[in-house]
């Protein structure tokens, strides 16, 4: 029996229901009300030490846990959206001519496995930087990672795909982006999925929109993915259902989301590298403010063995992840 809460009503239809900045803040908090709570839950019948346990819960939902950003921070995430979502609001404002796009980038050779997971954060921003050099100015970016509960990978263990989210702004940069795209996409790799490698979407620019996809890079993994293959014909299609969940694959997210933080994972350039300097530097400072008066639980350079130890508990097949974010 589950225990978290699921989005209802107008939310069960995701961003595009939400009509005002407050329902976008509402939607991103039971976001991670559901991946958190299927991570806990995913241990509550396991034979872990109460140590352990009550850690896990820390790292996973109190605020202060540990005095780094790190992924896994409700908190953090909350303020990195909030923070970026008055960025572009401010540029749309002094320049109601700028263009927005999401340009999605899903290359094959982020594929890894959720047993052995190897995570090459500095080369795949390096690739995708040089593309959307190409395509404007002005970028703020995010890498992600998404399980699938449908596809295995070889040698063991479910895929687990790296790919990034970039918001480009500027004059007339969704026409150059489509064709920086066709020149660029011989620079990736196809995936396992067969979906577009590059992938460029427009972004309209009034204040609840610019809240919807702010909140979207800053998401946390709170449904693994299914990938169903054409037949006759018809496309195929990727869906968010949670029929084939096995709970403790997000225990693995988890781990990943605790190990890496905002300055690994995002990336900019010109005005999007100023946003992502700000963001940064205050997301430091909030988290050591918040771990302050006793509420830290693990100090950063902890929480690496934590996750070693926890996994010799759980017995799960599982390596620390190897996480590259330098040559």
């Amino acid at each position: 029996m589950t225990n978290w809460p699921e989005p209802k009503d107008k939310f069960s239809k995701g961003l595009w229901s939400c009509t005002t900045i407050e329902e976008v803040g509402q939607l991103h908090g039971l976001w991670f009300k559901a991946f958190n709570g299927k991570a806990i839950n995913s241990v509550a019948k396991r034979k872990i030490s109460k140590e352990t346990r009550t850690t896990l819960k820390a790292l996973l939902q109190q605020v202060g846990a540990t005095s780094s950003p790190t992924l896994i921070g409700e908190r953090s995430c909350n303020t990195a959206w909030e923070m970026l979502h008055v960025h572009l609001c401010n540029i749309v404002t002094r320049d109601p001519s700028v263009e927005v796009a999401l340009v999605t980038f899903i290359s094959g050779d982020g594929a890894t496995s959720h047993y052995k997971t190897e995570i090459d954060l500095f080369t795949s921003q390096q690739t995708v930087q040089k593309t959307l050099r190409a395509m404007s100015p002005n970028w703020f970016g995010v890498t992600e990672l998404a399980l699938f509960n449908s596809q295995g990978f070889p040698g063991g263990g479910q895929l687990v795909q790296r790919h990034e989210h970039a918001l480009i702004f500027g004059k007339g940069v969704i026409a150059r982006a489509k064709v920086v795209a066709a020149r660029h996409e011989s620079r990736y790799s196809s995936n396992s999925t067969g979906a577009p490698v590059i992938d460029i979407k427009a972004v309209t620019t009034d204040e609840v929109n610019l809240a919807r996809i702010s909140a979207y890079l800053f998401k946390p993994p709170y449904k693994c993915m299914n990938w169903n293959p054409g037949k006759d014909g018809k496309r195929g299609h990727m869906n968010g259902s949670e029929k084939s969940d096995r709970l403790i694959r997000y225990l693995r997210l988890a781990q990943y989301r605790c190990m890496m933080d905002f300055e690994q994972t995002t990336f900019g350039g010109g005005e999007g590298l100023r946003i992502r300097s700000s963001i940064i530097a205050f997301l430091r400072a909030l988290a050591v403010k918040d771990a302050d008066a006793g509420r830290r639980v693990l100090h950063p350079d902890a929480v690496a063995t934590f996750w070693v130890d926890l996994t010799k508990e759980l017995g799960a097949p599982w390596n620390l992840p190897i996480i590259k974010t330098r040559p």
